[in-house]
Order: structure tokens, then sequence, then C-alpha cells
């Protein structure tokens, strides 16, 4: 049996999204489940709005991040660099209704990725929205990030899957900084359109 002293970390979270998600939204993440297991926590969540719920995960506590190997990265389709900036810090965390506290959240590196994917999926030529949707998000977190400029790496996805009204993507996606990893993640995009990668 472990101590309750012991100190869990984030290590993980998978998050589904059932319908679209548009910045203007208003919502709160709620947990609705914790699930005790032999090396920590799972946290089911949802993201609620006006009694809607928008989109629902898992969030992992453990007693230790995995361990991750970076090995030889190939087939790039996307890198980009995101400059860590104070003010922007203080935005995002006053989305969280919290304040930085000396470290920089997992989910603010993260959100690099659906961004960097924002550059790869076709657009709305009129209004420039993606014509498209995020279904799932899969992240794997292996050490805390510093405040200090990072890179978003997407790899070049296998040949989508047909689907009636449009193609299945999935793409996996490394956050760096310094050579170190901070995150790794897989998500499942839908396109209306199919995307050819060189």
């Amino acid at each position: 049996t472990k101590s309750r002293k012991d100190k869990l970390v984030y290590s993980g979270l998978t998050i589904k999204f059932p319908k679209p998600l548009y910045p203007e939204t208003e919502a709160e993440w709620e947990v609705v489940e914790t699930k005790i297991i032999e090396d920590g926590l799972d946290l089911n969540i949802s993201l609620m709005s006006e009694g809607e719920k928008l989109a629902s995960g898992t969030a992992n506590l453990r007693l230790r991040r995995p361990e991750f190997d970076i090995g030889k990265i190939e087939d790039i389709v996307r890198q980009k660099t995101t400059k860590v900036e104070l003010n922007k810090l203080e935005d995002f965390y006053e989305c969280l209704g919290s304040s930085l506290n000396g470290k920089i959240a997992m989910m603010y590196v993260a959100a690099g990725i659906p961004s960097a994917l924002l550059d790869l999926l076709p657009k709305d030529e009129k209004n420039k929205t993606p014509k498209g949707a995020y279904l799932k998000m899969e992240l794997k977190f292996y050490n805390q990030p510093d405040f200090e400029d990072f890179e978003t790496i997407i790899k070049k996805p296998a040949p989508p899957k047909e689907m009636r009204g449009g193609y299945l993507y999935s793409f996996e996606a490394l956050c760096l900084q310094h050579g170190k990893p901070i995150l790794s993640g897989e998500v499942l995009c839908s396109s209306e359109t199919e995307v050819k990668f060189n």
C-alpha cells in the first residue's frame, strides 16, 4: 500500500469531442468520478456549458511519469516553435480561473498540438474556419516544462479512413524543449476533404 504522502503527478490525459468546440464558447471542466488504482488516480471529467456536455475524458495522476526515448524523428509534416511569453501565460491561467504559480501547465504546451494542426487541415475560403473537427486527443506527459520556448512536431499521418462526409486522420505529435521530451500526443481529426501531405 502506498503512503498517503506520496505525491501524484499529472501523467496523461484523454479527451473526446462529440461536437466541434469553438473559442468563444464559455465552458468549465467538472470531475464526475474519481477512480483509485494501484499507482494513482483516474479522474473522469466533463466539459460543460449551460448544462450541455461538450467534451469528456480522463485525467491520469500517477506516482511517476512514463519514460520516453525520442529516437529518430522522421516524416515530419509540421514543425512549429512557440515562444513562452509571460502575458500569454497569464491569460491562459486566467481562462483556467487560476494564477501563475511558478510552473508552466502541461496543457499550455499541449495546446501547441492543435495550433500546429490548424496549419495542416483545410479551411473554408470565406471565413477561414477549419473544414473538419478534432474528435479525440490522447496525451502522455514526460517532463515538467520550463519557462522557455518549446517545439511542436507533427508526423505525417497514415492514409486516412474514409467515412460518410469526409476522412479520418490520426496524427502523432511531440513537444520538446532543447531536445527533452515534454509530452507526446495522438490526435484523431476529421476532414471534409482529403488532405495531401508531401
